[in-house]
Parts: C-alpha cells; sequence; structure tokens
C-alpha cells in the first residue's frame, strides 16, 4: 500500500504539470523540483541501491541537456525541458527507451 502510494507522487505531479500547462501555458520550477527530490526520497524510502538511484540521477541530468538543447533549437518549452529531466529518474534505465517514444509521441 506504502509502495503504491508513493510510486502515485510522479503521475500525481505530471496531472498537476499538465492541468497548469493547459490553463496557464506554464509549467512550475517548484512542481519539477519537487518531482525531482521526491524520486530520491522515494527512491531511499523503496530501499534502492545507490547505484540505481546514481543512474536515474544521471538519467535525468543527461534528459536535462537534451532538454535544453531542444529548448535552444525552439523545439521544446523551457518547462518541458524541465519537466522530463525530473521525470525521466521514476522511468529508470528500463522504461527510458519506451518514455522517450511515448514522451515524443504524445509531444
Amino acid at each position: 500500500m506504502l509502495t503504491a502510494l508513493l510510486i502515485a507522487i510522479a503521475p500525481a505531479g505530471l496531472a498537476l504539470a499538465a492541468v497548469t500547462d493547459i490553463a496557464e501555458r506554464r509549467i512550475s520550477n517548484k512542481l519539477t523540483i519537487a518531482l525531482a527530490l521526491a524520486y530520491q526520497l522515494v527512491a531511499l524510502a523503496l530501499g534502492l541501491g545507490f547505484g540505481e538511484i546514481a543512474q536515474s540521477a544521471m538519467i535525468g541530468l543527461g534528459l536535462l541537456a537534451f532538454g535544453f538543447a531542444l529548448f535552444a533549437l525552439n523545439v521544446f518549452g523551457g518547462g518541458d525541458a524541465k519537466l522530463i529531466a525530473a521525470v525521466g529518474p521514476w522511468m529508470g534505465l528500463s522504461a527510458f527507451p519506451e518514455f522517450l517514444f511515448f514522451t515524443a509521441l504524445s509531444g
């Protein structure tokens, strides 16, 4: 039960980001920071190892660089670039290709 509740943080944050993006055409920095930090806390609470947490952090940093490159090319908005970096660690390496595919498909 607790595991499901902790994992539900990411979809709830994404739903909030979608609503605010549609309503205000803006994704809050506080929300993206909260999602990124929440992953770290949830990972520790679920007992993930240092290697897996570090790997997820590297995914987030890589996506941040990728997102800002797309922002510089006027493909992404700034909020989108930060949001993809905050959500990437939640996906992990095993779901990374699907995450990128469905993000591109829905974008």
